[in-house]
């Protein structure tokens, strides 16, 4: 079951038999980049086990001539000191040879839970496209990989395991036109990575575009449950017991109404650290005398973004900063309206404060 705007890395949920802590983070696609300095450390390791080798080969090949030449010796005359003289193998080598440093995953690949006696084995990934999208600074050092390849690799490796019922969960996603639980004219990125993967995923599990979908795409159930948990999918999957293989495979988004009761221990979660971050949340920022919304011309361009990107420019416009010199700013990362008269911390009608901002903006990225 997933629930609406669970990040596909974190496994997303279900009330039973699994649990979202049963995952962690799954992250087969982004790897640690091997460092300079250890590539360093191994080429220098690799010298001295080299050298040492290589001394090895000598006193081999030493100790083969004095052995010959006191057989020799004794064959002559087994009195002679020559023949007496003992001589002594080198030890053994036992050094190992250093393993060349390689790119590893940033979290576990891949998890298997077992369930009435089938495991289902998980594989999570983020986006391919993740550096293009974030702070630099944030993702360095890492590779993010192709989702189908990476897809293939890892499922290949979970079907010698065992394992036949194979889901992928993918940050990325796409598009369609119909209704809750339809496929009408689906596009987007995901169409073509769902396309490119083996035939021994069952289902994926998708996300990123914040829309909702059921489709089959190929042989694969490909699902997606609008965003900010407003819509729950259901995945029904039949299984043969014998040999874990999927039969039959179906899924329906539901929306999630408000008349649901609160999780309490999650509201208590919520509300302590609202408490811990109120007094920067509600700190004043700055005023503004009417709404700046987020409201899009034909063009795509809306008065906040405008505020935004002028803001960025400012920001990067020093010469230590990058000397910008034009700013730009996608609606998709616009999440509210700023609102002259909303009140959030106690403040006057106009002011903004710190919480009122980050919500336009509630990225660290």
């Amino acid at each position: 079951m997933q629930r609406g705007g669970c990040h596909p890395m974190d496994g997303c949920q279900d009330g039973d038999p699994f649990a979202g802590a049963d995952f962690d983070y799954l992250s087969a696609n982004v790897e640690v980049q091997v460092t300079d300095a250890q590539r360093a450390a191994y080429t220098k390791a690799l010298a001295a086990y080299n050298k040492a080798r290589a001394a090895y080969t000598k006193a081999v090949a030493r100790y083969k001539q004095r052995l010959k030449a006191k057989r020799a010796a004794c064959k002559k005359d087994p009195r002679s000191a020559a023949c007496k003289r003992k001589v002594t193998a080198p030890r053994r080598f036992t050094r190992k040879r250093p393993t060349a440093p390689t790119a590893k995953p940033l979290f576990p690949a891949t998890k298997v839970v077992t369930t009435g006696g089938i495991k289902v084995g998980f594989i999570g990934m983020t986006l391919e496209g993740t550096p293009t999208i974030v702070t630099p600074s944030g993702v360095a050092g890492l590779s993010f990989l192709d989702e189908a390849d990476t897809a293939n690799r890892y499922a290949a490796e979970l079907k010698k395991q065992g394992v036949n019922t194979i889901v992928v969960l993918i940050h990325e996603g796409g598009f369609q036109t119909g209704g809750l639980s339809d496929c009408a004219g689906m596009s987007g990125a995901i169409v073509d990575i769902v396309n490119a993967m083996s035939s021994d995923i069952d289902v994926v599990v998708s996300g990123h575009t914040h829309t909702y979908y059921i489709c089959t795409i190929g042989t694969k159930l490909v699902t997606s449950a609008s965003s900010f948990g407003r819509a729950v999918t259901d995945i029904d999957l039949t299984v043969e017991s014998t040999n874990g293989e999927v039969v039959t495979k179906s899924a329906v988004n539901t929306i999630v109404p408000r008349t649901i009761a609160k999780d309490v221990e999650e509201t208590a979660i919520v509300e302590k650290y609202k408490r811990l971050s109120a007094p920067l949340a509600n700190r004043v920022i700055g005023s503004i005398s009417a709404d700046i919304t987020r409201t899009q011309t034909p063009a795509g361009e809306s008065a906040l973004g405008d505020v935004i990107a002028d803001s960025q420019l400012a920001a990067t416009r020093e010469a230590a900063k990058g000397s910008a010199v034009i700013a730009f700013m996608n609606p998709g990362g616009i999440r509210t309206d700023l609102l002259a008269s909303q009140i959030s911390g106690g403040e006057q009608v106009g002011q903004v404060t710190y919480g009122e901002a980050f919500t336009v903006q509630p990225f660290g990225n």
